[in-house]
């Protein structure tokens, strides 16, 4: 048995803008996505950003509390034990 977790099923989420300026974007999750979470990492695998949906939200606004600096990220939305990875582009 493998651990970790299962991929969203379809189309995962929907990331905009991208590229973004650093200072926040949002993100669209599946109905039913319940209890969401955005987990954002940097180039070296660093966590620099962590937030949570609101229970029943399907647009999740994403606002660190500095702005990001240039580069790519990785950003991993988790709900339900099902989670889903796409490349951010901050410029």
């Amino acid at each position: 048995a493998a651990l970790g977790t299962k991929p969203f099923e379809g189309a995962a989420f929907r990331m905009y803008p991208n590229p973004s300026e650093g200072n926040g974007f949002f993100i669209d999750v599946p109905a039913g996505a319940d209890q969401a979470t955005v987990t954002i990492y940097n180039t070296i695998g660093q966590r620099v950003v962590a937030t949570a949906a609101a229970d029943s939200a399907t647009t999740i606004k994403v606002q660190p509390q500095a702005v990001m600096a240039a580069g790519v990220y990785m950003v991993q939305v988790t709900s339900q034990g099902k989670s889903a990875t796409k490349k951010l582009i901050i410029k």
